[in-house]
């Protein structure tokens, strides 16, 4: 399990989600950033179909190792007019 973690981390980093919309916010052109949003919401949720697949990971045990799904984020943020 700890390789899949690692590869989260690499490929889905907080931070990258944070610059993402940073950026949106200050381009005129919102589809692009809206496009690597989704991207990286798609990758987060391969990430952790495979482990869930590969380690039957309970939702419990999903959300420990992996955090709050990007899409998750994204919708609480679009909630609150952040984005």
């Amino acid at each position: 399990i700890i390789s899949h973690i690692r590869e989260h981390e690499e490929k889905c980093p907080w931070h990258q989600v944070n610059e993402i919309i940073k950026a949106r916010s200050a381009a005129e052109d919102d589809a692009e950033q809206y496009q690597k949003l989704g991207k990286l919401s798609k990758t987060d949720l391969a990430i952790r179909g495979r482990a869930i697949e590969l380690f039957r990971l309970t939702l419990d045990q999903e959300l420990f190792y992996f955090g709050r799904p990007v899409f998750q984020i994204i919708e609480a943020m679009k909630r609150n007019s952040l984005i």
